[in-house]
């Protein structure tokens, strides 16, 4: 048989291929900012979300944020930013860098730019309103207590009976023809009756708002299928609710009525309880919708402006039809003080299919799993299509993105020296050995020692890129080493 050539079955290089500018303004395959001389990171691979992950100092919102901010602006996204911290001289900064600052819509504790959450609830789903808004509101007022959602069994039992609670409550208002609101709806679950004695005394029915209601729906109503849902409503009131011992009443009134009370007072009742300026759909046809409420400085406050907006805009992007509007992005910086459960994860899952790119950025995964738990936080990272890992001390971070980069066989060579004597002579012989092992093609270590964004550096800071089913260009790996500049804007 005759030999075949070496060179026959030795497979030539790929030529590399440098980013291509030639798609048109909005396209997929468009590149959004190079990452190297021959890799783009593009819009397509927006949609599959992005994590920024890099100890305090390291650079993130300088100069990768900033980097990625400008580029988004610049190709027309609109979207939603979140606010842990202050953002707002930040984005007010990217937005005249980048002559959109008619686009910014700040929503701030003065009262500009208010949304009457409910009524755009009601718009948005005439069919489903009530279900839609009591889910809204429960949502966000235990995001602002706790970011986990549901909890052991006692939680889940008592959450599920506050959104029934608030789900009648807004079906009662509506038969009775009262303006649906926050202060109405507290006001009917407080008011409901206490005990079956209770339903049968007349100083209940002459002073309760529920029983006023129920009164007034009673009259209004005469369609046979809507009297029917008003009997099942006042069932739910009279008969199902006021079943319930004081003590799990009381602590199913107090689930919600602990954080939807902040809702009627100063600054959220003129922001979410007065007029109606804008809607979350505007963040999808070229606004930036900025919430100006700060969790870390504001507490409850911050945290619940920034998840009723937050869970408001989840909902248009998930009915949005994705032929029209603009790109989008939801934008989290310090992810894990406004992260609202499981929903972000859920939201990462369906969003690509409606152009919307979800952008983290946090200090450690640590900070994740803190708040809603290993396991949870883990499926929410998963949701991630790039990583952008930079300086690190957080040994668990380190380890995990160490993991998600992978190991390699790698050969290791060995040296070995034997002396013998013979012949009262001495003898020495120098030996080789090769191996190979699995190991890390990025040590844990190595994101120590990744330089953050500092004078020194000339206001550089190192990254590692790391982006499912890539391999790039430069590095012919899976990973990506590359560095970033500080912009100098407001942060």
């Amino acid at each position: 048989m005759a030999r075949v050539p070496v060179i026959s079955w030795i497979k030539p290089k790929r030529k590399r291929k440098g980013p291509s500018h030639e798609f048109p303004v909005g396209h997929p395959g468009r590149p959004l900012f190079e990452l190297s001389p021959l890799d783009a990171w593009a819009i397509k691979d927006s949609f599959e979300h992005l994590f920024i992950c890099g100890r305090a100092g390291a650079g993130k919102s300088s100069t990768c944020g900033a980097t990625l901010g400008l580029h988004l602006l610049q190709e027309g996204y609109s979207g939603l930013v979140i606010s842990a911290k202050s953002e707002r001289a930040f984005w007010e900064s990217l937005c005249a860098a980048t002559g959109r600052s008619d686009d910014l819509i700040i929503v701030g504790p003065d009262g500009t730019n208010p949304m009457n959450f409910l009524e755009v609830a009601a718009a948005s789903a005439p069919a489903g309103f009530s279900m839609l808004a009591a889910d809204l509101l429960t949502t966000a007022c235990q995001a602002a207590v706790s970011n986990k959602q549901g909890g052991g069994p006692s939680d889940t039992f008592f959450v599920d009976y506050a959104k029934r609670s608030v789900t009648n409550a807004i079906d009662l208002l509506v038969f009775a023809g009262h303006q649906v609101s926050v202060d109405e709806i507290i006001r009917v679950i407080v008011s409901c009756p206490r005990d079956s004695d209770q339903t049968a005394d007349p100083a209940w029915w002459e002073s309760s708002e529920c029983a006023r209601c129920i009164r007034l729906a009673d009259e209004r109503v005469t369609e046979p299928n809507r009297r029917l849902d008003l009997q099942r409503t006042i069932s739910f009131f009279v008969e199902e609710l006021s079943a319930l011992g004081d003590r799990t009443r009381s602590s199913v009134v107090a689930t919600l009525t602990g954080s939807a009370d902040l809702l009627t007072r100063s600054p959220l009742r003129e922001v979410f309880g007065s007029d109606t300026s804008w809607t979350p759909d505007d963040a999808l046809n070229g606004k930036i919708v900025l919430v100006d409420f700060p969790s870390l400085k504001m507490g409850p406050v911050g945290k619940l402006a920034n998840a009723i907006v937050k869970l408001m805009f989840m909902h248009a992007v998930q009915r949005r039809d994705a032929s029209e509007g603009t790109n989008a992005f939801l934008w989290s910086d310090e992810v894990s003080e406004n992260i609202i459960g499981n929903r972000d994860a859920a939201f990462c899952a369906t969003a690509r299919s409606s152009r919307c790119a979800y952008i983290a950025l946090t200090q450690s995964k640590c900070n994740i799993d803190s708040v809603i738990g290993r396991e949870a936080g883990s499926a929410f990272m998963a949701n991630f299509g790039t990583h952008i890992a930079m300086s690190n001390q957080c040994s668990e971070t380190n380890e995990f993105y160490s993991k998600l980069v992978g190991s390699t066989w790698q050969n290791r060579t060995s040296f070995t020296k034997n002396d013998q004597e013979k012949t009262g002579q001495s003898q020495s012989s120098l030996g080789t050995q090769i191996s190979q092992s699995l190991d890390a093609q990025v040590p844990a270590q190595k994101f120590t020692v990744l330089r953050s964004c500092s004078p020194e550096t000339g206001g550089q800071a190192d990254a590692i890129v790391i982006q499912g089913g890539r391999t790039w260009n430069a590095s012919q790996k899976n990973h990506l080493m590359t560095t970033f500049q500080r912009l100098g804007l407001g942060s």
